[in-house]
């Protein structure tokens, strides 16, 4: 029997001798090690531009379309002789530190634009990305000179000179990305890219096109994405993102959010399509409303949204997020497109003391069309959940799995009727608590988004068959 595997490991999180890891000579040796182990699937999490008002979280970012200039290897800027080994000289952090990594590499990009002439390649990747490149530049370019949210500019004719260099800083990204790309494919590696089902209120998306978004007159949000109380969070939570003006959309036979996944599917072989359930019906929260309890589901198009998207890619290199509480119109919507859905193994252990082992995470529950996580970048690793799990659910885990050692969850995950089945890299590790990239709900410096591999640790990815 074989298994399909994948590793879960976002870019920030890669060993390097810079502040935050990147798409440079670590991401390439990560590439090696997965084809050694015979590991099919690299998952990431979105790789666009984020906001440090909001920690640099991937999941709220400047752009749908735009890549991240954190991610921009400088190493590989002096292949091109774009910058020197001097001005591109190491300094490393153990946690990723955007700040410090936001500072050094706009300093350089800026540098390294100084000695660049544009060629027919150039020219050819501002023909392909007419469709966002020039907006989002002269988003950039407003907000670095404005230093406020785009609701409170007093100017929208930005500096001819920014707009260019956002639109190289955007060449140089999509020309490092494809190539990191074109090898680990090469090496049979796919790679799954994740995209949010909802964009930022300070984002080029909502700048450049305020109908498909439901927004006041002031351009504030009319009503905010969230989700209403659950088993979790007695409030609810509100997520302080707009929500779409579908009518809006519609009426445009869905060229925006077409064109987006188009945008994703250049940059990754299948995509994960986040909070999967929005498609079918999004939670509204009034705008202001500090928590989820005054907020109402209101239906979307997302059969209609999905058929269109199909006539552009049939095969339909989609996979969605439907965690949480999904009602059958959600399984509906899912299957009538025959997308796979996700299962969290871990899930079924923290829910035993309520579900007693009847979870929809349980192994005996899972479908060969799904996909299996042990544990996703919202959860605890298996190890850190473990440690202070209530004793039921201790003892539960022994019945089913043994010690908690990782040789242990990962034969027993493999085992799943799943196709299959993806590790966040610190459950291959074996790594505790300390190792969690993200705790929903809660923000901060220094919290969520922070932690790397050190550099011995990719050595170590090694996914046990039991096969």
């Amino acid at each position: 029997m074989t298994k399909n595997t994948g590793v879960l490991l976002h870019i920030s999180s890669l060993p390097g001798v810079y502040p935050v890891g990147d798409f440079g000579p670590t991401a390439y040796a990560l590439a090696d090690i997965l084809a050694e182990q015979k590991i099919k699937y690299w998952q990431l999490l979105p790789l666009g531009p984020a906001d440090p008002e909001y920690f640099y979280s991937p999941y709220t970012m400047f752009s749908s379309f735009a890549l991240g200039e954190l991610y921009a290897s400088l190493e590989l800027l002096v292949e091109r002789e774009l910058l020197t080994p001097e001005e591109a000289a190491p300094c490393p952090s153990v946690a990723a530190d955007y700040p410090q990594a936001e500072k050094l590499k706009n300093d350089l990009l800026r540098r390294a634009y100084a000695r660049f002439r544009p060629d027919a390649d150039y020219d050819r990747f501002r023909q392909e990305q007419s469709f966002w490149l020039e907006a989002y530049a002269e988003f950039q370019a407003l907000r670095r000179a404005a230093g406020r949210p785009w609701t409170q500019w007093r100017t929208d004719k930005p500096d001819r000179a920014l707009v260019e260099y956002e639109m190289f800083v955007q060449y140089i990204l999509f020309a490092q990305w494809q190539t990191l790309k074109q090898y680990a494919n090469n090496k049979g590696i796919k790679i799954i890219g994740d995209l949010p089902l909802f964009t930022a209120h300070n984002s080029a998306d909502v700048w450049a096109f305020p109908r498909y978004f439901k927004l006041r007159s002031d351009k504030s949000m009319a009503v905010t994405a969230g989700v209403p109380p659950d088993y979790f969070n007695a409030q609810g939570q509100v997520w302080q993102l707009p929500l779409y003006n579908w009518d809006a959309l519609q009426e445009d036979d869905f060229s925006w959010w077409r064109s987006r996944i188009w945008s994703a599917l250049q940059k990754y072989d299948l995509l994960r399509l986040d909070h999967f359930r929005g498609l079918e019906a999004c939670y509204e929260i009034p705008g202001g409303d500090p928590h989820g309890l005054n907020g109402r589901w209101v239906k979307t198009p997302g059969a209609e949204l999905l058929a269109a998207v199909k006539k552009d890619f049939p095969q339909m290199p989609l996979i969605a997020e439907d965690l949480g509480v999904i009602t059958p119109e959600v399984r509906r919507l899912r299957a009538d497109f025959g997308l796979p859905g996700m299962r969290v193994g871990l899930l079924d252990f923290i829910d035993y003391p309520r579900l007693r082992g009847q979870s929809e995470h349980n192994i005996k529950q899972h479908a060969p069309d799904s996909i299996l996580y042990s544990t996703t970048h919202d959860f605890d690793t298996v190890l850190g959940w473990y440690a202070t799990a209530p004793p039921e659910a201790r003892e539960y885990f022994h019945r089913e799995i043994g010690e908690p050692r990782p040789e242990n969850y990962l034969r027993y995950w493999l085992s799943s009727p799943a196709d299959t089945v993806i590790f966040p890299a610190q459950d291959i590790l074996g790594l505790g608590s300390a190792a969690r990239l993200n705790f929903p709900g809660t923000s901060g410096a220094g919290r969520n988004w922070v932690w790397r591999l050190q550099a011995e640790e990719p050595l170590k990815l090694n996914i046990v068959n039991p096969f």
